[in-house]
């Protein structure tokens, strides 16, 4: 029955205009989102009011209240599931492992200033229980996509020292949220190709590392 019904033209449409409904909410909402955090990071989180988030999208606060209920939950999107890339996105087949790795820094490192703004407000809010589940949420599930990758690069490395690689490029990644002088964002590929290379060109050799970071950065 659930086969017969998808088939006719109606009912397939209107599940398609759903679809099609939540992924154009998604893309508002992320359009808002960087009309907005200029503001949350210049003013603060606790300091900048809501008519100016609003007045920053171009929008009354009414408006704003159709995609982000609140201040709280405007400043937590990036931590939302829906900005996690899911875990078989970076998939190929016959593709380079670390070519992967390499292309996975290159997308996080365009996402991390977002990123750290909505871990530094999740961090800002101790006594909320949501805004800490966003924030482990966020990480655990970067964390398990860099081990599948780094995995991937070279699957004889043992999963302690996998999960020593992982932890060092989180914590390199995450360093302004606990250091503010390391806030150079612009050096933040920089500083995860060094970590990984002192990892993983031992492993690989530097030729084939080197070429891979070249052949993921090249499109940039």
């Amino acid at each position: 029955m659930r086969t017969l019904r998808s088939t006719i033209p109606g009912v397939t449409q209107r599940r398609r205009t759903r679809l099609d409904t939540a992924e154009d909410l998604h893309a508002r909402r992320q359009e808002l989102f960087r009309l907005a955090s200029p503001l949350l990071r210049g003013l603060g989180y606790q300091d900048v009011s809501l008519k100016q988030l609003a007045a920053a999208c171009g929008l009354s606060i009414p408006a704003l209240y159709r995609y982000f209920p609140s201040k709280r939950e405007l400043a937590l999107f990036p931590l939302t599931p829906a900005n996690r890339p899911p875990l078989t996105c970076f998939t190929e087949p016959r593709a380079d492992p670390l070519v992967v790795l390499s292309r996975w820094i290159d997308i996080a490192c365009v996402d991390l200033p977002d990123l750290l703004l909505g871990l530094g407000v999740a961090s800002g809010l101790p006594g909320d229980a949501v805004a800490r589940e966003l924030r482990d949420g966020c990480i655990d599930h970067h964390r398990v996509l860099l081990r599948a990758l780094v995995g991937e690069v070279r699957p004889e490395l043992g999963g302690e020292t996998v999960g020593d690689i992982v932890e060092s490029l989180i914590g390199v990644l995450l360093s302004p949220l606990f250091a503010p002088t390391q806030n150079d964002l612009h050096r933040a590929r920089e500083r995860a190709t060094s970590l990984l290379r002192g990892y993983l060109a031992p492993v690989v050799g530097d030729a084939r590392f080197d070429q891979a970071f070249r052949l993921a950065g090249a499109g940039r």
